[in-house]
């Protein structure tokens, strides 16, 4: 019975030393302090099937998407109303068959577009400005003179600089970001109108242009970006523009002598437009459908 007593008085002292050890060494050392909380990972770090596994160029945060400049190309459709150019003045005494079949010849409507732009991302604000092309379909419209049959396909070009701002919609846990935007610049136009005529078996080719130097361009675009890759974004986008009204200035003919000289009469007034003879460019809208690439750097 001694016997266990002792035991048991042995086992509290050996616990009472072992303790008072630890507790020794804590004040001595320090009792290490304990890890910091892991920080949740951004859920678009995170493995989602919506993304590639890419390292995207994103920089992440709440409210950024990213930052840095781009370049960027694009091509489309454009679908517009169908024009021409207007007489402003009276029509003047034998100003030539084609001169006096222009205003009822349609020189625009759909066509083909492309541009090449430069720009600057600022969080969810985008900035850019660059050249566009857009290129309208021909039309043909025919004619009798001289003795013989005639033909005149007409087009119409517009070379476009503007400048632009978009708003980029950030979508949480999203591949894509949707934007919309609006801008305005200048254009540069100009029509041709190619002739061909035949009398006798023999065709005779000529050309007749009119240009305008500046007109203003309005546009409303909307559209989704998807990033594919560190530097690469795909744009698909829709365009509303608006290039307004001025005056048509002639801009000379090619083969005029030859064509009149095969029909016998006046097909092109040579000197050009007769004096009071005026066109004016109407406004042209189109309704654009584009897809293009950013390259961000």
């Amino acid at each position: 019975m001694l016997i266990r007593r002792k035991d048991a008085l042995l086992k509290i002292a050996t616990i009472g030393v072992v303790s008072l050890t630890f507790f020794s060494s804590a004040i001595a050392g320090g009792v290490p302090s304990p890890l910091p909380p892991t920080l949740p990972e951004h859920p678009l770090l995170q493995d989602n099937k919506n993304y590639p596994e890419v390292e995207l160029r994103k920089k992440m945060s709440d409210n950024c998407y990213c930052n840095g400049g781009y370049f960027k190309i694009e091509g489309g459709y454009a679908l517009g109303g169908i024009t021409r150019l207007n007489r402003t003045a009276a029509l003047p005494i034998n100003p030539g068959t084609v001169n006096a079949l222009i205003p009822a010849a349609n020189s625009a409507g759909k066509g083909y577009t492309g541009g090449l732009y430069a720009g600057y991302k600022f969080a969810n604000l985008r900035v850019e400005a660059g050249g566009g092309y857009r290129r309208n379909s021909s039309f043909d419209t025919g004619f009798v003179a001289g003795g013989g049959t005639g033909n005149i396909n007409a087009r119409t070009s517009h070379l476009t600089g503007t400048v632009a701002a978009f708003y980029d919609l950030d979508m949480e846990n999203m591949p894509i970001t949707p934007y919309i935007g609006g801008g305005m610049g200048l254009a540069f136009s100009n029509t041709l109108y190619n002739i061909s005529y035949k009398k006798g078996g023999v065709t005779t080719n000529g050309s007749v242009k009119f240009k305008r130097n500046y007109a203003f361009v309005g546009a409303a675009m909307a559209g989704v970006a998807l990033q594919v890759g560190k530097n690469i974004v795909l744009d698909a986008g829709y365009k509303y523009s608006n290039i307004f009204g001025s005056a048509a200035t002639y801009d000379g003919q090619t083969n005029g002598t030859a064509l009149n000289a095969a029909s016998a009469v006046n097909l092109v007034n040579l000197p050009g437009v007769i004096v009071d003879e005026k066109f004016d460019y109407p406004n042209s809208v189109n309704h654009e459908v584009k897809l293009g690439i950013r390259y961000m750097f």
